[in-house]
């Protein structure tokens, strides 16, 4: 059986350690932190909980096909459930929500005077959302 060493307890580190033992590596992951994660660990102080990392869960299909190769199923680790607003921006004397429908988030942030702009980004955005 081969070794390896992985460094880094982050989504690529996690997903490399996973299919590197599928293949039957025998597998060592190191994390410099107290917890895996990477850039999606969590903060937690003070009964409070704080996300370090991503806010927006864009493409689940990407997590699925993860799980899918390893001969899993996301929905038996966990479930999504659509919330909304998606996402809220605190600013020093405001507030800004992020809806979860599509089309109002382009409306939100692209005013019909950017209307050129924003059509080849809607495009992007449809073939990959």
């Amino acid at each position: 059986m081969r070794n390896v060493l992985i460094i880094g307890a982050g989504f690529s580190g996690l997903a490399a350690a996973c299919f590197m033992a599928k293949e039957g590596w025998k597998v060592s992951v190191v994390e410099k932190m107290d917890s895996p994660g990477g850039r999606a660990r969590q903060l937690i102080s003070d009964g409070f909980t704080f996300d370090r990392g991503p806010s927006w869960f864009w493409m689940p299909e990407v997590y699925e096909r993860f799980f899918k190769l390893l001969g899993k199923n996301a929905s038996d680790y966990y479930s999504l459930k659509r919330i909304d607003p998606s996402y809220r921006i605190f600013w020093k004397e405001d507030v800004t929500d992020v809806p979860a429908d599509f089309s109002q988030i382009l409306q939100s942030f692209w005013p019909v005077s950017v209307l050129p702009t924003v059509i080849p980004f809607r495009r992007y955005l449809w073939r990959y959302h």
